[in-house]
């Protein structure tokens, strides 16, 4: 479920995937289990490489950029929006949440599967694959497992999570 070339407009499934797993997703993260230990929940928006019409390279690739922002911000609004009912998992995720355009960077096998939103959380590593494990028993996790860095002082774990397009 791709989003379209140069369009913001979140497709149906997305909007509902997002709409149905946003307060599941929020007390989760936010549970006295988690929130002590969770570093960042980073919304991260990409693009395809197709060049706009009448577009130089460089501006289609500044094009993108400001897309795939655009559509990271998108997403975190409406996370936001779907938690107005729930002040404490709301107030969480503002602490913890971060919007970001990632451009043509990252790009996948079809443009149609580069076209997407990402949720990258980072958490303790020793909470990471339980917590993957918990938001896969949810359905809300689709990722690409849980990476550890080797150097990392504090020890986090980055968790790819709700690989979607919106």
């Amino acid at each position: 479920m791709g989003l379209r070339h140069g369009v913001l407009r979140n497709r149906p499934e997305g909007e509902l995937f997002l709409q149905s797993r946003a307060g599941t997703i929020a007390n989760i993260l936010c549970s006295d289990k988690y929130h002590d230990s969770l570093e960042n929940v980073i919304v991260e928006g990409h693009s395809d490489s197709a060049p706009y019409r009448g577009a130089t390279l460089e501006e289609s690739q500044q094009m993108n950029l400001k897309l795939s922002q655009d559509r990271s911000m998108e997403v975190v609004k409406k996370m936001l929006l779907y938690l107005n009912g729930s002040p404490r998992e709301r107030a969480c995720l503002l602490e913890k949440l971060s919007a970001t355009g990632r451009g043509e960077q990252d790009l996948e096998s079809t443009a149609d599967k580069s076209r997407r939103v990402v949720f990258k959380i980072r958490v303790n590593s020793s909470l990471g694959p339980e917590l993957a494990k918990t938001l896969s028993a949810c359905g809300a996790y689709h990722g690409r497992g849980v990476s550890s860095p080797d150097t990392s002082p504090r020890e986090t774990a980055s968790l790819a999570l709700l690989r979607f397009g919106l």
